[in-house]
């Protein structure tokens, strides 16, 4: 287009009246499109969105995706949906998930227990009459050997193991509705295990109410005694050793999640050893906790005088008392002497001896390992002194009295 054209259109468009008319001179020229989509541009152009916190009007018709509108007109997050929590299972039990973050406490039905892989189990033997006679019954399962469910109740022994058997409970506490407990009645020894007997496993039982001349909790003369999830608690040796547990030469002891509380050794003659567990033969202790145990001469917690005796896990050995070694005496027997091996995650606190003579572990033969660090944090916070006697690694301090 020339100059003189150019002139001429410029003319043209200013007198048109409307934009109309306007393109429709231009249409001869193909500008006409061109205009047309920039206005199409600008007619369709995106509107925006109200963010959150941001209340809608008339340029923010809209809250932006995922917002909702209050009745202020503010956008907001929407409110998350209103956890329901579920119901226990048909054939589950034990502590199960809610779904919401609770606990479900679910329990079985009636003459059933709970395994600990959270199944329900009909049980071999229930207790129905009194003590005496619920522990007949249960004397007469477990001579079968074999695997022996036992439903809550108190159970009176005393019991003797002759053959290999596994006896599992419902629990290990003092609740005779809810838990399984063996109970000595203070007249008696509360299980005996014969030279023999081969393996035994004992799951969520309390062993407790021994009293006699002897070992009254658990006397293991067996091959292996394995104990899981149970209680060996408030039992007295008279004038002898081993006021909850004696292992006896040659017999193996293993222990996981139990508790060994309030048993006592006592001595006439200067026995007295071993308030806890007094342990001849190789023992094991993992995740356990030994407490509050007594002896009247040496080894409130635990007595080591034969084998070894080994703390996996966070076994702890506290608050038990002795005039010697009130948490762990380490000594020789007749044909040999105890060894005693400590993990660094174990701890062995808060007991108590005669001064000078070992609140925590006293070692008077044998061999006392504790491992990792040195100083070690296992032996702490004992009185009078954490060790007595060669115990490399031990801490002289804290000490607590």
């Amino acid at each position: 287009m020339d100059a003189d054209r150019f002139a001429a259109v410029l003319r043209t468009l200013i007198a048109r009246p409307s934009r109309r008319a306007a393109l429709r001179l231009l249409s001869g020229l193909g500008l006409a499109g061109l205009l047309g989509r920039t206005r199409a541009k600008k007619r369709h152009k995106k509107r925006k969105c109200a963010k959150a916190g941001q209340r809608t009007h008339k340029k923010r018709k809209k809250c932006c995706k995922g917002l909702v509108e209050d009745p202020s007109r503010r956008c907001t997050q929407p409110a998350s949906p209103q956890c329901v929590p579920g119901a226990c299972p048909a054939t589950g039990c034990g502590d199960l998930s809610d779904g919401c973050g609770g606990t479900l406490r679910c329990g079985c039905p009636a003459n059933q227990i709970c395994l600990r892989r959270g199944v329900c189990r009909s049980c071999t033997v229930t207790c129905t009459g009194t003590p005496a006679q619920c522990g007949v019954t249960l004397r007469t399962a477990i001579q079968g050997g074999g695997t022996v469910y036992v439903c809550p109740g108190r159970y009176q022994g005393g019991f003797v193991l002759t053959d290999a058997v596994t006896v599992i409970g419902a629990g290990d506490g003092t609740d005779a509705a809810r838990n399984t407990i063996l109970d000595g009645n203070a007249a008696g020894r509360v299980l005996t295990i014969n030279a023999g007997a081969g393996t035994v496993e004992l799951e969520r039982l309390q062993i407790s109410g021994g009293n006699s001349e002897g070992v009254s909790g658990i006397d293991h003369g067996g091959t292996t005694l394995r104990l899981r999830e149970c209680t060996v608690s408030g039992n007295t040796s008279v004038d002898s050793s081993g006021g909850g547990i004696l292992v006896e030469t040659g017999s193996t002891l293993e222990m996981t999640r139990c508790t060994v509380r309030d048993n006592r050794a006592t001595s006439q003659t200067g026995i007295g050893t071993g308030g806890g567990i007094y342990a001849a033969g190789p023992t094991t202790l993992t995740d356990c906790l030994i407490e509050a145990n007594h002896a009247a001469n040496s080894g409130g917690g635990l007595f080591v005088i034969g084998g070894t005796t080994t703390l996996r896990g966070t076994t702890q050995v506290r608050a038990n008392a002795a005039p010697a070694g009130g948490g762990i005496a380490v000594a020789a027997g007749t044909n040999a002497a105890g060894t005693l091996v400590i993990a660094e995650t174990c701890r062995v606190t808060e007991n108590m001896a005669g001064e000078g003579l070992g609140g925590g572990v006293r070692r008077s033969a044998g061999t006392v390992t504790l491992q990792g660090a040195n100083p070690s944090p296992i032996v702490v916070n004992n009185c009078h002194e954490n060790c007595v006697g060669t115990v490399p690694k031990c801490a002289a301090i804290p000490v607590s009295c």
